[in-house]
């Protein structure tokens, strides 16, 4: 599965400050739940901005996807019981696709 981040700016970590500025993207595999059995692997292009706050100390850092994947995590977030494509469609784990 092939997902990309699309919020327009992120928020600097260190000191707050909103940018839209785009330092690079780059691409995370993620394992999620295993859906009717299968592996999901997940393929997210994430990106990293520059800080715009000329006193900030952090010139480029990555955007934030809270609640989704811990910033140095392979998994997405624990906690949940519904693979990827269930929570996606709206469809409980374990029900039957048509």
């Amino acid at each position: 599965m092939r997902l990309k981040t699309c919020r327009v700016s992120a928020q600097c970590p260190r000191c707050g400050t909103s940018t839209k500025k785009v330092h690079s993207r780059y691409v995370r595999r993620l394992a999620d739940l295993p859906w009717h059995g299968v592996p999901v692997v997940i393929h997210l292009q994430t990106r990293r901005f520059f800080c715009v706050e000329p006193g900030c100390q952090r010139k480029v850092f990555t955007e934030p996807l809270p609640g989704t994947v811990a910033l140095w995590s392979k998994k997405l977030s624990v906690g949940r019981s519904t693979p990827l494509p269930h929570a996606c469609l709206g469809r409980p784990s374990g029900s039957e696709t048509s």
